[in-house]
């Protein structure tokens, strides 16, 4: 049951690879137009207010320069990374890199970040530890392997990286509970007022109360439930399949209607991971593959993602509810790291 589980298909690995890194290009590509204004000295946050204002042990590779020149230098460099992973070159170090530098670019200006940028480093912290080149990629171009390809994934990270998924969603549900305003409804009513978030066609639902009320409720009943059936062990095949239909739609219908910066993006490349082998047998048959080897990780690869998925899992759960379950300030700034 592990594997159903926690198991990730090769095949969705790569696509997620590849949909990670355009996801990537695409956050590099909206920032780059502000440039000059949120990342060097000229801007509205200089390095010297930074460092007095925010933390003066940030580690950042934005903070060593302050020019447009040296900043977009950092830019293209992190574009290149973004590539080589796209296309399954120097796989891991590009994960290694892409990550870092991603990290280093968010930390830069913190006043930009939102929930879509964490989610979208945390992606990428999880695949550092997994085998992104097993399909699609140059790597295995150029270093063809004698032993057959693992048709899935068991390990650690793959569970970190698919239940990282499941605290976005869950811990977001619990967080909406106890307010009234998902509960009675009115959430989306409230949301589709503010100009910042809410799109064109929000404003003409606006005219339909009813349709706005039972769409807060059932975002806030799937967000619920949603996340546990992703691990209903019970039919796992068509139970995933039916539940990822349901997220895309969601992730659709959210950015169709709301400013949610690449939150969409990165929730929809995140749930390619979740597709099971009954999505290639059926829709892909050309894409189908016989059972390959089995997949074995590093010993000291399973024992950094156990102990970060544990770590993490207790460091949300003291954000959620910190008087029962403190962290010490030290610890704490570890898991916002």
């Amino acid at each position: 049951i592990l594997p159903d589980l926690f198991g990730i298909d090769s095949r969705a690995l790569a696509l997620f690879r590849i949909g990670i890194a355009f996801v990537l290009l695409y956050d590099l590509f909206i920032r780059f137009g502000d440039l000059a204004v949120f990342y060097t000295d000229e801007g509205v946050l200089p390095r010297t207010v930074f460092l007095q204002s925010y933390c003066r042990k940030t580690i950042s590779l934005y903070l060593l320069t302050g020019t447009q020149a040296g900043v977009t230098l950092l830019f293209f460099f992190q574009g290149l990374c973004a590539l080589a992973l796209l296309v399954g070159y120097q796989t891991r170090l590009a994960s290694i890199l892409s990550w870092f530098l991603l990290a280093s670019l968010q930390r830069r200006n913190p006043l930009l970040l939102g929930g879509a940028d964490n989610y979208l480093r945390m992606m990428l912290f999880w695949a550092m530890f997994l085998p992104l080149n097993l399909r699609y990629s140059i790597d295995t171009i150029l270093r063809p392997s004698s032993k057959s390809t693992p048709k899935r994934i068991l390990s650690w990270a793959t569970a970190a990286i698919l239940l990282q998924t499941f605290f976005v969603y869950i811990f977001t549900a619990l967080y909406k509970w106890p307010g009234k305003f998902w509960r009675d409804g009115s959430a989306l009513h409230y949301a589709f007022h503010i100009d910042l978030y809410a799109k064109n066609i929000s404003q003409s639902l606006l005219q339909y109360p009813f349709l706005i009320k039972g769409l807060s409720q059932c975002v806030l009943i799937f967000e619920t439930i949603g996340p546990l059936l992703l691990f209903f062990p019970l039919l796992i095949n068509y139970t995933r399949l039916v539940t990822i239909s349901l997220f895309i739609l969601m992730q659709i219908g959210f950015g169709s209607l709301l400013h949610l910066q690449i939150f969409p993006l990165v929730s929809l490349v995140a749930m390619l991971l979740f597709l099971p082998i009954i999505f290639w047998v059926r829709f892909l048959p050309q894409h189908s593959i016989s059972q390959g080897g089995k997949y074995r990780a590093a010993k000291l690869n399973n024992a950094l993602a156990a102990f970060f998925l544990i770590f993490s899992f207790f460091w949300l759960c003291s954000k959620w509810q910190p008087s029962k379950i403190p962290m010490p300030t030290p610890r704490r700034h570890f898991g916002t790291l």
